[in-house]
């Protein structure tokens, strides 16, 4: 339903390319999959780039598959189904990690298409996970009847950065804003990970939804010997702010794109951009500031058509967020661009 919206397309692709890209690029551990999953139908032009900047970036196991209806649950391998378009990497590879899920423990990590993951935090993570879960497998064998409860664990970020479009301190800013957040109880999606047991499947959960987990599932605490069944933080090691998460009018919720006032009226992040531009974006995520910049220019540049692909596409059918709101900050935006674009 979105496949002819190409500058909206070529927006989110020129994100990809400068967040998602190079932090997953830069990962301490190769020891993963890279799921990609796009629209199966999606315009040639914005394929063959995307299956040409894998192909030259990305050193590492990566699938680019066509699917819309994403999994719930990766061991059920009945979602890769022999007709279900594989559009760069093997299939097989997948298949392989299907059936190796099924005898150890599995972590999965959620990644949009504008964030970004510090360098270590796929290495973090499977160190956590191994510390518990993973001890608990080798300990019964990896045998997946030995565990009653089912056993899970849900890792969230606590500490991360925010880069918009839009400067609230300053108008005339090039480079966007940053600011930072911090989440020490609730569950946002960017780098929401899960862990399984061996024989522990997504249902076996109490929920999945990120808005939910910290309502349904209880804090970790190793004081208490609840080490599992619990919701623990991101390992930071060295790094304070381990995501960083776009705001750009390609967002489906427009959440955070126009600066909320405590955005607007906070006295220490407007003294601190040079600092995080200089000393953390790279560093951590090895995203650089540059490409940052550019990649504001370009949405400058073309933010009309990007605009009006976007009120276009933004109810369509599998389009999620579809709410009112955000179809009227995008209209309130048209309308000052289209403003200034004949003054």
């Amino acid at each position: 339903s979105q496949t002819n919206l190409l500058h909206l397309g070529q927006a989110r692709l020129e994100l990809f390319k400068t967040f998602t890209l190079p932090s997953v690029n830069a990962q301490t551990t190769k020891d993963f999959l890279w799921l990609i999953f796009t629209d199966p139908n999606l315009h040639p032009t914005l394929l063959s780039q995307l299956k040409a900047v894998l192909k030259k970036r990305f050193k590492g196991n990566v699938v680019l598959i066509g699917l819309n209806d994403i999994f719930q649950d990766f061991i059920e391998d009945r979602w890769l189904k022999d007709d279900t378009p594989v559009l760069f990497g093997d299939r097989d590879v997948v298949r392989d990690y299907i059936q190796a899920a099924r005898s150890h423990v599995l972590v999965q990590t959620r990644l949009d298409a504008d964030d970004s993951i510090f360098r270590d935090l796929i290495h973090n993570v499977q160190l956590q996970t191994k510390a518990t879960l993973g001890k608990d497998a080798i300990q019964h064998r990896f045998n997946p009847e030995s565990f009653s409860p089912k056993q899970y664990k849900v890792f969230c970020t606590e500490r991360l950065i925010e880069w918009g479009y839009f400067n609230p301190w300053n108008a005339s800013s090039t480079k966007g804003h940053l600011f930072g957040k911090e989440t020490p109880k609730f569950c946002v999606t960017a780098g929401l990970t899960y862990a399984y047991q061996v024989g522990t499947r997504s249902q076996d959960m109490p929920t999945r939804a990120h808005n939910k987990i910290d309502k349904l599932i209880e804090a970790c605490d190793a004081s208490l010997h609840r080490t599992h069944n619990c919701v623990d933080r991101i390992d930071a090691g060295n790094y304070k702010y381990i995501m960083i998460r776009s705001r750009t009018p390609t967002s489906t919720a427009m959440q955070g794109v126009i600066p909320a006032n405590k955005v607007l009226q906070n006295k220490e992040w407007p003294t601190k951009q040079d600092e995080t531009w200089n000393e953390i974006i790279y560093q951590n995520f090895a995203v650089t500031p540059s490409s940052v910049w550019q990649l504001r220019e370009v949405f400058s540049k073309n933010m009309e058509p990007i605009l009006k692909d976007a009120l276009k596409g933004h109810c369509a059918k599998r389009e999620y967020g579809c709410k009112e709101s955000a179809v009227n900050d995008l209209k309130k935006l048209l309308e000052e661009v289209e403003k200034h674009s004949t003054s």
